[in-house]
């Protein structure tokens, strides 16, 4: 009802904006894709190498790899599919770590998946709960999974991208847009496909690295809060001077 009162309708992906049109919400021409801005000030002053209290929090030796899953506990989210992602690749690496960060109505199923994982992985899963600032989780990790089935532009990929960490995800809704496979990180389809990209990615800390410099230099110019106002200016300046 609103959209048909709605001279212009802003999208957050190209994904978005067609399934939009897809579901009759708007009409071709009437929404404009506008991706979001985030303050990154914090997130892309944060090293390279990954470190922070939060590693020492979590008694994490220098040589651990850090694997985050940040977002609410959602079914949308699969989280408990990122627990099955984690032990395959935790019982390749011994030094795999899981840091999850968020919590929502999800949490007994995720606590329940915890706790049938096999005793040598159990205990290198950690459930944060809520956070409020997720910089120090970023600074602790080395690498961000996501398993969701349904996504618009996520906001966690795009601060990981500013802390300079590569993610690892399924090729949903805008995510694609985000991330460039095999230069800002790597897509999965099922469990198996998203071990292999990340198995790939832990046993590497040279290329997490590369990826990492190349997703914060394509998070720095697209995902600013300064580059959302200009485009949003831009719209509004666009829309007044066509009278619409």
């Amino acid at each position: 009802r609103l959209a048909r009162e709605t001279h212009r309708v802003l999208a957050v992906s190209e994904a978005t904006g067609a399934d939009l049109v897809r579901l009759g919400v708007v009409g071709h021409g009437e929404v404009e894709v506008v991706p979001p801005g985030v303050r990154l000030d914090g997130l892309l002053e944060l090293p390279e190498r990954r470190g922070g209290r939060l590693r020492d929090q979590l008694s994490l030796h220098p040589d651990d790899v850090a694997i985050g899953v940040i977002g609410r506990l959602a079914p949308v989210k699969r989280t408990a599919l990122a627990l099955d992602v984690f032990e395959d690749v935790a019982l390749e690496f011994p030094a795999a770590h899981l840091v999850v960060a968020g919590d929502g109505g999800e949490r007994p199923r995720v606590e329940a998946r915890r706790d049938r994982l096999p005793d040598e992985v159990r205990g290198r899963v950690h459930l944060l709960g809520a956070v409020q600032d997720v910089g120090p989780v970023h600074e602790a990790l080395d690498v961000l999974l996501s398993t969701s089935f349904a996504e618009g532009m996520p906001v966690a990929m795009i601060e990981a991208g500013a802390a300079a960490r590569p993610v690892v995800s399924t090729a949903v809704g805008g995510v694609p847009e985000l991330l460039r496979s095999g230069i800002t990180g790597l897509f999965g389809v099922d469990r198996a496909g998203l071990a292999a990209a990340l198995a790939s990615l832990v046993g590497d800390g040279e290329r997490r690295l590369e990826m990492g410099r190349a997703a914060r230099e394509q998070v720095r110019s697209r995902h600013s809060a300064h580059a959302l106002a200009d485009r949003l200016e831009a719209v509004y300046a666009r829309m007044l001077g066509s009278g619409e």
